[in-house]
């Protein structure tokens, strides 16, 4: 290698390494340079929740050390390594599924590397690395746990056919139209009736045979939730000779209740003889509270939707940043959606994002958004959005099904980039999801 040649190599190592001080917290991420020899290393914190669980996140070290000639020469390629750090000692399937891991994301770490010859490509590998923990490691920890829990899943099969189930869960919300309708096919499946309320709580109450309640409730479990607990598990043995259908308190069908539907809820377990079962589902001690009062938490704060509603003005990079959005709102058990509103044939279109959920989750992804690097500058850098600002947040009416219609098919549209729409089509969305006076903010804005 010839001397401008090793002068241009350090000189462009030297800059990533200051761009790893200056992108990442001092804990997160740092450069070692050593006689020469020089190497970045990042934190990675993989999350752990297990039957809806959550536990210590499992902390892996990943290492990229950079050749001499790196990356003047296109044979010249990060070099890289992983190791664990630390990991729960308890379930076992943890460690076991991190230790069968590493290869995987290492190995996806290393071709990205492959993919920026003669280019930079810390930043490439830190964001594999991200994508990976997103998409790979919780399907990985999710495979494991299956495995591990095949034998009790199986011994369900041998639960007797005379022994009659009900179950009653309470979640913090229920909105996800996918989980919907999964939880729709599966009681189909299973021949378990019963009701869902969607909204915020969500309740889900069901019966039929103890073997398929089993069965779904496991299922259930695997799903990700802000919150959710078995709260009331029931059994009853069905004499000899007699058909389990004959004891069902609750319709055959499974029936899906409204936003609005708590007291329905509680006037149809009422008639069934299982007032009790959903007293005890919101942890009421006495039947002394109404139908509304029971729509409250436990700590008597009623469960109102919060939202935020925000113009971007631009996405450099579209994909990385509606990940990041993605992977905010999940986290913090909200919804996303993103809208892209074309004014006119001349102008760029208006970015607008929605967020739904509870406060804390909406002030979380806020909090994230204007201290992360969520997008990249004209010359490809990680850098902070600058130009997004929150046109107006506020608790909002509970939703409606026509709301609750638009929203899916605004978040129906997250894998394509967002929804396009006329202002109009924008305008009538958000009156209906948000109400009347949020449309004013887009009016201003326009």
């Amino acid at each position: 290698m010839s001397t401008p040649e090793k002068e241009e190599a350090t000189e462009r190592q030297l800059a990533e390494l200051e761009f790893v001080k200056c992108a990442y917290g001092a804990e997160e991420a740092w450069p070692t340079d050593t006689d020469g020899c020089r190497s970045v290393v990042r934190l990675l914190h993989l999350p752990v929740e297990l039957s809806n669980n959550k536990l210590d996140p499992v902390t892996i070290e990943l290492h990229l050390q950079m050749p001499s000639n790196y990356p003047v020469n296109k044979e010249a390629l990060l070099e890289i390594t992983s190791t664990l750090k630390s990991a729960p000692s308890n379930p076992p399937l943890i460690r076991k599924a991190v230790l069968n891991a590493l290869p995987q994301l290492t190995e996806a770490c290393q071709a990205a590397a492959c993919e920026f010859p003669e280019q930079e490509a810390v930043w490439h590998v830190f964001n594999r690395a991200d994508e990976w923990i997103e998409s790979n490691w919780s399907e990985i920890l999710i495979q494991q746990e299956q495995l591990q829990v095949t034998k009790s899943t199986d011994s369900t099969k041998h639960v007797p056919s005379n022994i009659l189930g009900r179950r009653c869960i309470y979640s913090h919300h229920i909105i996800a139209n996918s989980k919907r309708k999964v939880l729709a096919k599966l009681a189909h499946d299973y021949k378990l009736g019963g009701y869902v309320k969607i909204g915020w709580p969500g309740i889900i109450i069901f019966e039929g045979l103890e073997s398929s309640c089993q069965a779904v409730v496991h299922e259930i479990k695997t799903w990700r939730w802000q919150h959710l607990s078995i709260r009331v598990e029931e059994t009853k043995q069905i004499p000899e000779g007699e058909i389990a259908d004959e004891y069902r308190r609750l319709p055959k069908k499974f029936t899906e209740l409204g936003e609005d539907d708590m007291s329905v809820l509680a006037q149809y377990c009422r008639d069934a003889g299982l007032e009790n079962m959903f007293l005890q589902c919101l942890k009421i001690d006495n039947g002394q509270q109404s139908d509304n009062e029971a729509a409250e938490d436990e700590s008597g704060a009623a469960h109102m939707p919060y939202a935020a509603l925000i113009h971007v003005d631009h996405m450099n990079d579209r994909k990385g940043y509606q990940k990041w959005l993605k992977k905010e709102s999940e986290s913090a058990g909200c919804i996303l959606f993103i809208n892209h509103c074309t004014i006119s044939k001349s102008s760029r279109p208006l970015i607008h994002v929605g967020l739904i959920g509870d406060e804390d989750g909406v002030k979380k992804i806020l909090k994230q958004w204007r201290t992360s690097r969520v997008d990249v500058d004209s010359k490809n850098k990680p850098c902070l959005e600058r130009m997004m600002s929150v046109l107006i947040e506020g608790e909002i009416p509970p939703l409606s099904r026509d709301a609750l219609g638009r929203i899916d098919l605004l978040s129906s549209q997250l894998s394509s980039g967002g929804r396009i729409t006329s202002f109009e089509e924008l305008n009538g969305h958000v009156s209906c999801i948000f109400g009347e006076e949020w449309t004013r903010s887009l009016t201003s804005e326009r």
